[in-house]
């Protein structure tokens, strides 16, 4: 019944689909389309994500609204659904999940849409980024910001700023400006850095697959590209460059 994969798409599609033939069967269709999608919520149904069920439904009937094929008075049933899907957000961040389609970003983005006409909104989002800033690492190498899901093993960065900020009673952030400030080097290089030397001494003496597991990498594909980016070779080219000397 979602956006990406159901009714509330296909409504999407036949309302624009309207908008160029104007043809009567095709709005009348998307209503169908859309009207599904309801009734699946009304009968039970809480997945929140903006992929498959709620936060793209709503995020849909936000558009229509907004693009004039269905009437204003549709917003009603949003101002339902807002406290439901923040607090699925609050869920998925905590379970360390920001994903876009099945997770808080999803959410979070039918949120942008709705500031202006729920001003619960405007809460959500600022407790949303708090907690977004809290938990990025910044990429020195790609000057951005990225989501502990993103790099390496997601469960094991999440534990690693846990026990800092348990450990320096501060916030990751606070703490990672503080490190930059007294090193001049940004936290997250100086334990890179950390990884790749004992990385390549563990190289000398073992293969690849039997040391990746134990640095964090679950993918061999990832840890090869990990391991070229910082070095510009292979692993097992750089295993072979030593060998050879």
């Amino acid at each position: 019944m979602g956006l990406f994969s159901g009714t509330a798409g296909i409504s999407l599609f036949l309302f624009h689909l309207y908008d160029y033939s104007k043809n009567q069967e095709h709005k009348d269709t998307a209503q169908f389309f859309l009207e599904k999608s309801f009734e699946k919520i009304n009968a039970g149904s809480t997945i929140p994500t903006y992929c498959n069920e709620i936060a793209g439904i709503a995020w849909t009937v936000n558009y229509l609204v907004k693009h004039s094929f269905i009437g204003v008075e549709n917003l009603e049933v949003l101002d339902e659904l807002d406290d439901y899907l923040n607090q699925s957000m609050m869920s998925y961040i905590n379970n360390n999940s920001f994903d876009f389609l099945h997770g808080a970003s999803g959410i979070a983005l039918y949120f942008t849409c709705r500031a202006n006409t729920n001003p619960k909104i405007i809460d959500y989002l600022k407790k949303y980024t708090e907690l977004l800033n809290k938990y990025c690492i910044y990429d020195p190498y790609t000057e951005s910001a990225k989501m502990i899901s993103t790099v390496q093993d997601g469960n094991e960065q999440l534990n690693i700023v846990i026990l800092l900020e348990e450990h320096f009673n501060i916030t990751y952030s606070s703490l990672r400006k503080r490190f930059k400030k007294c090193t001049d080097i940004p936290l997250l290089t100086y334990r890179e850095n950390l990884i790749l030397d004992a990385l390549r001494r563990k190289l000398i003496d073992n293969k690849c697959l039997s040391i990746m597991h134990e640095f964090g990498f679950k993918y061999e594909s990832h840890f090869a590209k990990w391991f070229r980016k910082h070095t510009g070779l292979n692993p097992s080219e750089f295993k072979e460059r030593y060998d050879n000397k």
